[in-house]
């Protein structure tokens, strides 16, 4: 089966005639917008808005896949607008869903509320800035213009604690106040939609705003019904545990395996599908479905094993995680049509406010473009970007693996000393070949347009203000690490055993959150933002390593569990919690000098209590059903 079955933009070339005739079409049909007011006679302004988490467009029906996984969204795109390569700026949630929110490439990511029963796991990131005085979310621009505004969500990540869930005046976590078994990890679709409806009933406001969070599409996968529908009668294969997920994804899957995993996602696909249906035929029974702007989309894909260790998301922009779903239904104000012109979630907050006939507020502005712009859709040539050197164009693709901070420094990088992945699509849609060492020349051509469109926003993102640290107990992870040397990453099936290993590694299934040490490494500082304070400050960590911070220094030979030479592939590792003592954090800027002992070694995070706290770390509110749920989704081991 063709693993990469969506238009790739230019990969073929249409007659000039034809392609003047298409451009024209574009331009008369599709989005349209009148910009009269609304009277008071007027049915009122409404918007559903679905987001389905780690959602792949190339398993709807309506994109051309050969299954018939969604009706009842192939109808809503029949009469509407499908954007057939639309994109989101990140591969993960907690980046992603600022960015869409606030029209934003440079956002914080979500808190990571939970990581472990002792402290809670934030990004470095947010502590460096938030967004800035310009920006606005359309969540907040709608219920300043007057709309009821009303989050229900599946998922973890919006609830209460979390700086952007406050975007949305009203909010129901669902994962928290709906009892579901531990094994799913989350409220699926019926759960969401009985919310839905039960809320539209009781609602008043003429004007209102809802935006509905499924996690159905996200893992765990089980074959229920749905996914046999694909599989058929047969037995799975005992290479897959319960939840859905191969016991060892680094290697080639069989035919068979992917048989059996496309059966389990587009099984999910189909059930969540034909939830929204009962939505859909609610409002229809209610007369009120040609009335709704209804927006379809999500955060980020999906990996389904394209290539040994690709699974979930996270990881690299490649197809498989960037590329989503969206589909704009709004009739009389969307004209129906599809385009293949390069979109992305930084467009979606404008579009919104504009067919509701929702002004930017004075002062705010968004980094995205209205897609009810016809020029926008008829503009074949308009690159997608993302932070840290994303830019994916109508021909190539490319990411770099320096982060912005060198990227988009006053003097230009020279190519020479860059690092990353180029890919043809036209050529090599499955992005099997990395051309960054053989066309400098388009690496340079895309630096520059990267540098052109994102330095004055990443220079604004600097500029905004650091939040203060939490009053609990927090860790920050060594994939924030800045260390003052390039690290390789490492992923587990590429690990080396550590015997004999004497260099640094970045490890983990998820990039880089262990720093590895080989036995004697040479010291390597490190350094991320922290706000200024005082701070109780332990490590967790595995092995041999000497830890300097703050004048004291932690010495684990001998106190940290012995760590194994020899790194399997699913090897989990840990590490135990040390304390290193009362560190005051100035400029800015936590710093720490490491070097391996005679050992091998591994440091996790840093773990940190404000000193006006108690010195022993205090657990988060947390129920061990929670966390289990949190494990059951991947976000935590």
């Amino acid at each position: 089966m063709n693993r990469h079955p969506h238009p790739i933009p230019g990969r073929r070339r249409l007659p000039r005639p034809l392609l003047a005739l298409l451009v024209v079409a574009l331009v008369v049909g599709g989005l349209s917008c009148t910009r009269s007011e609304p009277t008071p006679e007027a049915a009122g302004r409404r918007l559903i808005f679905i987001m389905l988490d780690a959602a792949r467009p190339d398993r709807f029906s309506s994109y051309g896949y050969e299954r018939e996984t969604t009706p009842v969204m192939d109808e809503l795109a029949r009469r509407g607008m499908l954007f057939e390569n639309h994109y989101a700026q990140s591969t993960f949630t907690r980046a992603s869903l600022p960015s869409l929110l606030f029209s934003r490439y440079f956002t914080k990511p979500l808190e990571k509320l939970v990581s472990s029963p002792r402290a809670i796991s934030l990004p470095s990131q947010v502590f460096h800035a938030s967004v800035d005085d310009a920006a606005i979310s359309f969540p907040r621009a709608l219920g300043d213009a007057g709309f009821r505004v009303t989050a229900l969500s599946a998922t973890t990540w919006l609830q209460a604690g979390v700086r952007f869930a406050s975007e949305f005046p009203e909010l129901r976590n669902l994962s928290a106040e709906i009892e579901f078994p531990v094994e799913r990890g989350y409220p699926n679709a019926a759960h969401v939609v009985d919310d839905a409806i039960a809320w539209l009933d009781e609602n008043s406001s003429p004007d209102f705003a809802l935006y509905l969070h499924f996690m159905d599409t996200h893992f765990p996968h089980f074959l229920d019904a749905d996914a046999r529908v694909y599989f058929g009668e047969a037995e799975p294969p005992d290479t897959f545990g319960p939840l859905g997920r191969p016991t060892d994804f680094f290697r080639e899957a069989t035919a068979f395996e992917h048989r059996y995993l496309d059966a389990l996602y587009d099984g999910s696909l189909r059930y969540v599908d034909r939830e929204i249906g009962r939505l859909i035929e609610y409002l229809r029974a209610r007369d009120e479905l040609d009335d709704t702007l209804i927006v379809v989309t999500a955060d980020h894909g999906e990996n389904l094993w394209v290539a040994p260790g690709r699974l979930e998301h996270l990881g690299p922009w490649f197809e498989e995680v960037a590329r989503i779903p969206l589909l704009v239904f709004y009739p009389g104000r969307v004209e129906p049509g599809r385009t293949q012109a390069l979109t992305s979630n930084v467009d979606v907050a404008p579009t919104i406010l504009e067919l509701l006939d929702v002004p930017f507020p004075p002062g705010k502005m968004p980094d995205g473009r209205s897609l009810v712009d016809p020029r926008i859709r008829a503009d074949m040539t308009r690159p997608v970007f993302g932070p840290d050197g994303i830019v994916r164009g109508p021909r190539y693709k490319i990411l770099f693996e320096q982060l912005d901070r060198e990227l988009l420094a006053r003097k230009m990088p020279d190519v020479a000393t860059l690092q990353g992945m180029l890919f043809d699509l036209q050529e090599d849609p499955a992005e099997t070949k990395n051309l960054f060492a053989e066309r400098p020349e388009v690496v340079r051509r895309l630096l520059t347009a990267y540098r052109e469109k994102m330095e004055p926003r990443f220079d604004r993102h600097q500029q905004t203000r650091l939040q203060k640290a939490p009053e609990e107990a927090f860790a920050i992870g060594a994939a924030s690490f800045r260390t003052s040397r390039d690290i390789k990453r490492v992923a587990p099936q590429a690990a080396p055993g550590l015997a004999g290993f004497h260099d640094w590694l970045r490890y983990g299934k998820r990039p880089g959150t262990r720093l590895l040490a080989g036995a004697g490494a040479e010291p390597l500082e490190i350094h991320f933002p922290m706000p200024d304070g005082r701070y109780h400050v332990s490590a967790v960590v595995l092995g041999d390593l000497r830890i300097e911070a703050g004048g004291h220094t932690l010495n684990t030979a001998g106190r940290a569990p012995e760590m194994d030479t020899k790194i399997n592939s699913m090897q989990e590792l840990v590490g135990k919690v040390l304390a290193l003592g009362v560190v005051e954090v100035r400029g800015r800027s936590f710093q720490a000098r490491i070097e391996g002992g005679a050992d091998p070694g591994m440091l996790r995070s840093f773990e940190f209590v404000p000193t006006g706290l108690d010195a022993a770390p205090k657990a988060p509110s947390v129920k061990e059903a929670q966390i289990e749920r949190l494990r059951v989704l991947g976000y935590i081991e």
